[in-house]
């Protein structure tokens, strides 16, 4: 045993032989020699010592553990967790076979049934640290992130601190949406081990939801360099999600950014659909989209289909939504057709929509759905189209068209699309809407005798640069309130963020309102409250420009140097309502300073709302009949040869 404590274990493992030879009904020998044998190495012989050992003495504990680690690392969990079980019948109020039990069982497959043994594991030795962390680790295989950091948070005052018991707090806080919390925790696992390629990640994602877009950037091109190809992929997607909204990119790089990742999509080996016959028949075409359940931001889709001449075109609605339920905003009609592909993976997806035949599939996800997007490399339809849900080209060369209109896509920008662009007059958007909304309020400043901005822009859309705009809008008007809604402020740390980084610009918080989530109808609600929407940059906004416009309120906008920042400029253009759609930055804060300090602003206001929807109706956004036939001659042109030539 002394050369062993020495730790020459080879060396050791000859005396010890002998011994198990000279006693061969010792088991605590052959544990004593299976534990030298797993410390040198040899695991195989390790694990038979052990069983020796357990077929000596039954009730003894000790060695069904000591097999358990030796099983781990051979790779046979099931035989590993089935000695540990063992261990804990036999010793059940010793925390370590509980504990150890619980952290064979910490694993995606088998977490749910790890969480007994951790549990009792604890109520024995409630200061462990350790199960303290892996009953943390659990909870996130199963989904419970809430819970999940309450043990992770337990486990740190309990003294374990690393970098990857604070990677897996920070991803907690980050499932949890709790990206404040989430960035100073991923922060300091950062500081700890600088080279963490998914704490990189994890910031990133976190840091773009807080609206600090362009550190984001940065932390996911870091990761996106990492040898472990999952991270590096899923580094890129998430880039190619963000990048139109960076305002450190250009058309370029978006272009760039976009054509790896298509690059990168796993390929779905499928035959070309043959070519049409010559029979005459509908225009067959499909609309994909994993958001059908999601009723106000569907709107300019719905319009659209309920407005389908059924006679030339035959509709397919092909549903990747959670619960695969329409919305209610989707007007049945009994020649449609519906497959639900929730359930299937992408090659049983594009299988699934190559059998429908499709001249024209239009995909409605864009980059929303990045683990979507193997089915559009497929190519199920003869003719594959992108509309509605994008903001700059895919990159994916299988996809052959993409809608805008002359205001989200100039001319000389096509050269960064690797789909052919074509366009609809007016706004590529058009909406009506169908389901109930409030009644349009009177302007709030009547009554408070100053303005009160506004936006109900998503948090990631609050960028460094709206925040610069919008601070020194408050210091130049020093009556005027700002109020901001959305989902994200439903957490106090990161309402405290945003309020912070309006503070170091030196505007103050007391001039500042922050509302978090609420149902679509008390959403909406909040526009009684709001004078004028200011619209964020790069990044403008579409379902909240359209849904400001319904409620009254005119959207100051600024038209910037991609789609992703003129989609509002062209819904307001539509509207008629370019006198609000600014050039620059700095025609943007005049208009706002001269909004909040003119004395005509309140009497316009009140026109303005009074109007408002009549407005919308009767403009080119909100003639849907229009712009249902506008987008089926674009389609006609789209269609392979046997049906409207192309021109």
């Amino acid at each position: 045993m002394s050369l062993a404590e020495a730790g020459r274990h080879a060396q050791a493992l000859r005396p010890m032989r002998r011994v198990a030879e000279l006693v061969p009904t010792s088991g605590e020998v052959w544990n004593n020699l299976g534990a030298m044998e797993e410390a040198a190495g040899e695991l195989e012989n390790a694990c038979e010592s052990y069983r020796r050992a357990v077929a000596i003495d039954p009730a003894g504990f000790v060695p069904y553990v000591n097999l358990s680690d030796s099983l781990l690392v051979l790779g046979d969990r099931p035989g590993a967790i089935e000695a540990l079980r063992v261990a804990a019948t036999l010793a059940p109020d010793q925390a370590v076979a509980w504990s150890r039990l619980g952290v064979a069982l910490c694993t995606p497959e088998y977490a749910a049934q790890a969480l007994g043994p951790l549990q009792r594991s604890l109520e024995l030795e409630p200061s462990d640290g350790s199960a303290t962390r892996v009953l943390g680790d659990a909870l996130m295989h199963l989904g419970r992130a809430a819970e999940a950091v309450v043990h992770y948070g337990r486990a740190l005052e309990l003294g374990e601190r690393d970098a990857e018991l604070l990677f897996g707090l920070g991803h907690a806080h980050l499932e949890c949406s709790q990206s404040a919390l989430a960035v100073v925790v991923l922060r300091e696992c950062l500081e700890l081990f600088p080279g963490h390629d998914r704490a990189h990640f994890d910031l990133g994602k976190a840091l773009f939801k807080l609206g600090c877009v362009q550190d984001g950037v940065e932390h996911l091109r870091l990761s996106l360099r990492s040898s472990d190809q999952a991270i590096s992929f899923a580094s890129l997607e998430s880039l190619a999600v963000i990048v139109p909204g960076s305002t450190h990119d250009d058309h370029a790089s978006v272009l760039d950014v976009r054509k790896q990742l298509a690059q990168r999509l796993p390929g779905i080996a499928q035959e070309p659909l043959p070519p049409l016959d010559t029979r005459e028949r509908p225009m067959r075409i499909g609309y994909l989209s994993s958001f059908f359940h999601r009723d106000h931001w569907m709107k300019p889709v719905w319009a659209l289909l309920a407005r389908h001449d059924r006679e030339r075109f035959e509709v397919h609605l092909i549903n990747d939504s959670f619960g695969g339920e329409l919305a209610p905003g989707y007007r049945p009609n009994a020649a449609d057709r519906m497959i639900a592909i929730r359930d299937m993976n992408n090659a049983e997806a594009a299988q699934a929509i190559r059998r429908l035949d499709l001249d024209l599939l239009i995909d409605l996800n864009g980059h929303s759905t990045p683990a979507r997007l193997p089915i559009l490399r497929s190519k199920p339809a003869r003719r594959v189209v992108e509309w509605f849900n994008m903001y700059a080209t895919t990159g994916i060369e299988e996809v052959d068209f993409l809608i805008g209109d002359a205001q989200v896509i100039e001319p000389d920008e096509e050269r960064f699309y690797t789909e052919t662009v074509l366009r609809v007059p007016g706004s590529y958007l058009s909406f009506d809407v169908n389901y109930p909304t409030p009644d349009v309020a009177p302007p709030p400043c009547l009554a408070n005798g100053y303005i009160t901005f506004g936006s109900l822009a998503s948090l990631y859309k609050l960028t460094d640069a709206v925040i610069d705009s919008w601070a020194k809008l408050l210091q130049g008007s020093p009556d005027a309130r700002l109020l901001l809604k959305n989902a994200g402020f439903e957490h106090p740390a990161n309402r405290e963020f945003l309020l912070r980084r309006f503070e170091q610009r030196g505007a103050s918080r007391h001039r500042i309102e922050l509302d978090g989530p609420n149902p679509h109808i008390e959403f909406l609600r909040a526009y009684d409250r709001v004078d004028v929407a200011l619209d964020p940059f790069p990044y403008s906004g579409g379902t909240t420009t359209s849904e400001a416009l319904w409620q009254g309120v005119p959207v100051v906008s600024l038209r910037g140097d991609r789609w992703a920042s003129r989609t509002s400029a062209s819904i307001m253009a539509a509207c008629g309502l370019g006198d609000f759609v600014c050039a620059d930055h700095d025609e943007y804060a005049n208009l706002c300073g001269s909004l909040a300090s003119d004395s005509s602003t309140p009497a316009r206001l009140k026109a303005l709302r009074a109007g408002m929807r009549d407005r919308v109706r009767t403009s080119p956004l909100g003639d849907v009949e229009a712009f249902a036939r506008d987008m089926e001659e674009l389609y006609a042109r789209m269609a392979p040869p046997r049906a409207v030539p192309w021109s």
